[in-house]
């Protein structure tokens, strides 16, 4: 599933190097957590942009 989300290569580096499965779910799970996050946060952006053409941040 990691490899079809654009996390960066450090942070599939390091699912990589890590031995441990359960480190290895935290970590992928605190990754898609941080991308979900991000899509929310552009999905807002663009709701309001086409709402008033306004966008403000924060």
């Amino acid at each position: 599933m990691a490899a079809t989300v654009d996390f960066g290569l450090e942070a599939k580096q390091g699912l990589l190097d890590l031995r441990s499965e359960n480190a290895r779910l935290r970590l992928v799970t605190r990754l898609f957590r941080a991308a979900m996050k991000r899509l929310e946060f552009v999905e807002r952006a663009q709701a309001r942009a086409r709402s008033n053409g306004k966008v403000r941040f924060g």
